[in-house]
């Protein structure tokens, strides 16, 4: 993607994310900038320039809350694309995403015809599991199966036996698999009226599982500067990022510093 295309995709994810945040702020929803999108904010005051995407992050509650709240007054002109929705074409995500119309996003192996590719922001969601063990195992264990039984394809670098294992489990009916993932999405929630002895965890994608921050993370917001907006951010984003990257304001080998995507097709 030449440079231009990457900033002009940049300026429009941006638009939606001002979009959700104006949303967020009337409802009296709580999130925060997430992942590249954190470390953006806070390393370059903005998107970090190679970056092609934008990640924001809140609660299951928060998220619950979210969606109710645009199911009784959606904003014309954008898209919710709700992971529980399982009578949609697409539900091979385990986050919400908020697509705006008119503009086409299309990654590779993508069908344009399967419901709504526009360009979106993703919204992640943390869920509670127990500060235990066995906790982190069973939930790690019901996180896995629904990233299997709920995408239709593996999207980062695995062997090839893992590729194997996931296609064949991957071939059930459609209806089969929307009981499983139904079943496994209870149960990584099963900790959610917990209301001590537990963390946080991302179960969206494979890549986040074992990655848990603390009780107290969600607790404190506070503001910061984002290209032209002042959105939002936990307040302990340097615990955020630390827990993601390591060392975060270290910049990557140049040969990393690339898009995610690789998109087949954009309009904007």
């Amino acid at each position: 993607m030449d440079n231009k295309l990457l900033r002009d995709l940049q300026l429009t994810e941006l638009e939606i994310l001002k979009v959700v945040h104006e949303f967020c702020e009337k409802n009296d929803i709580k999130y925060s900038l997430y992942a590249g999108t954190a470390l953006g904010a806070v390393r370059h005051k903005g998107f970090i320039p190679w970056d092609d995407d934008v990640d924001i992050v809140m609660t299951r509650d928060e998220f619950e809350k979210f969606c109710l709240k645009w199911k009784q007054n959606p904003v014309e002109g954008y898209y919710f694309q709700n992971p529980n929705d399982y009578n949609k074409k697409i539900f091979n995500i385990n986050h919400g995403k908020i697509r705006k119309d008119n503009t086409i996003l299309l990654s590779e192996g993508e069908d344009l015809s399967d419901g709504h590719h526009g360009v979106w922001v993703d919204i992640f969601v943390l869920d509670k599991v127990k500060n235990s063990f066995f906790g982190k195992k069973s939930v790690y264990f019901w996180g896995v199966i629904r990233t299997i039984f709920s995408r239709s394809e593996i999207s980062y670098d695995v062997n090839f036996v893992v590729k194997t294992v996931f296609k064949i489990l991957n071939s059930v009916p459609k209806s089969l698999k929307k009981k499983i993932v139904s079943t496994a999405n209870k149960k990584v929630q099963k900790y959610k009226n917990l209301s001590s002895g537990y963390e946080w965890v991302d179960l969206s994608t494979i890549t986040c599982f074992k990655i848990y921050f603390p009780k107290i993370l969600v607790e404190k917001f506070t503001n910061i500067r984002f290209e032209d907006s002042d959105l939002i951010i936990f307040d302990d984003y340097d615990n955020l990022l630390t827990l993601e990257y390591g060392d975060y304001m270290k910049l990557p080998p140049v040969e990393e510093r690339v898009c995610k995507h690789n998109p087949v097709k954009i309009q904007l």
